[in-house]
Parts: structure tokens; C-alpha cells; sequence
């Protein structure tokens, strides 16, 4: 059996030393502040879906060409989080909460992963994402409150404006994604 040396790991690139992470709870500390102002819920969804579910956003190309990971379990196959916000789509659904008082606000933070490359030549990446989820407010407010809480936030963590992208991808738009 080879041995391991200690600088080597099995994905290292997916490791965040601690610098990062102070910088990154920041930003995550500021963002969750102002999402509650702006009324948001917190939720927490599995990293594990079926595959079932997203075979039709597969086939249209949503995830950007990216590859789901698959986890194969003694009794089914799951996929393993490539994007949270199709995560609180089906927990709107699981939970219920079309019954609840709409408008629901809702938001998520956590990794998300991905296979990029060529069959088995390409790499495993991951990213840290936050989705806002309003559902029941069909105005143009939901689209203000969900750009006020990103804004802000990347304001008070001091990101320069003019290096900040936005892009809103409201379900239902055919050229959005």
C-alpha cells in the first residue's frame, strides 16, 4: 500500500484554511442579518436528492453543463447538492407550504458540488452559495427585497460595487437561464 505523504489529500483544492473561512463567516454573519430584516427563513435541505427529480433540468442544460456527482446506496442511487435552490423547490413542495401564508421567503446557504471535465478526467468542484427563494409575491417587490439583501451584504463585507455581478433568474423566464 502507498503511503500519503502529508501535504497530499484526496481533493485538496476543496479545503478552505482558516483565513478564508473568518472571511467567509463574515460575509455569511451579514447576509443572514439582513435576510431576516427583509423577513427570510432560514431552511437546511438534504445534500442528497433523487435523480428522478432532476432528469428534466439535466436534459435542459440548467447546471451550465456542470455533472451532477451520484452516490450509489445499498438500496438507490442519489444525487449529491449541485444547486440548493432546486433543493428549496422541492422541500416548498415536501413541506407543505403552499399552505402556509404566502408569500414564503426562504434562505439557504451551503456547498454545493460538481464534476468538471471529460468522463472521469475532469474534477470534482465545489462552491459556497446562498439562495433566496419568494414564492406567493408575483410584484416586482420580491425581486427588490432579493437583490436589497445580496447588495447589502456585499456592501457591508466591503466589496467594491464595480467588481459585483448580479444575475436574477426568476422561474418562468425562458431567457434567464
Amino acid at each position: 500500500m502507498a503511503k500519503m505523504s502529508p501535504q497530499q489529500g484526496f481533493f485538496p483544492w476543496l479545503d478552505l484554511p482558516p483565513d478564508t473561512m473568518r472571511a467567509r463567516e463574515h460575509f455569511w454573519t451579514l447576509f443572514r442579518r439582513i435576510a431576516f430584516f427583509y423577513g427570510f427563513e432560514p431552511m437546511r435541505t438534504s445534500p442528497f436528492d433523487d435523480p428522478r427529480r432532476f432528469s428534466a433540468l439535466l436534459k435542459g442544460d440548467v447546471f451550465q453543463g456542470r455533472e451532477a456527482l451520484r452516490a450509489v446506496l445499498p438500496n438507490r442511487e442519489v444525487f449529491i447538492r449541485i444547486g440548493g435552490y432546486f433543493s428549496l423547490l422541492r422541500a416548498y413542495g415536501t413541506h407543505h407550504m403552499s399552505e402556509w401564508s404566502q408569500p414564503v421567503k426562504l434562505y439557504q446557504e451551503g456547498e454545493r458540488f460538481w464534476h468538471e471535465g471529460e468522463n472521469d478526467e475532469g474534477r470534482i468542484e465545489n462552491g459556497y452559495e446562498a439562495n433566496l427563494l419568494i414564492i406567493g409575491e408575483e410584484t416586482s417587490i420580491a425581486e427588490a427585497q432579493a437583490i436589497q439583501v445580496v447588495w447589502y451584504a456585499l456592501e457591508d463585507a466591503g466589496v467594491d460595487r464595480e467588481s459585483v455581478g448580479l444575475s436574477i433568474q426568476p422561474l418562468g423566464c425562458g431567457h434567464c437561464f
